[in-house]
């Protein structure tokens, strides 16, 4: 069984080391946050999220304690 709280997780990890560890500043600049975490999403979750959706500005990890080291041990 998939524990969804864990591939959540991941894509969350993976979307944050995507957009804060860019190629270069030109791929920085172009990066479109919305389609990269949508992609992400897809990739790990195996399912397709509205183009509109925003799912990747939820803050719920910030509010549960967590500090800037969250995702590190993943």
């Amino acid at each position: 069984m998939v524990d969804v709280d864990a591939l959540l997780q991941s894509v969350d990890a993976k979307f944050d080391l995507e957009i804060h560890n860019p190629r270069n500043y030109q791929a920085a600049l172009l990066c479109d946050e919305a389609l990269t975490y949508r992609k992400i999403y897809e990739e790990l979750k195996l399912r397709v999220l509205p183009e509109q959706s925003n799912i990747h500005v939820h803050h719920g990890h910030l509010l549960a304690g967590y500090d800037a080291g969250y995702y590190a041990y993943i």
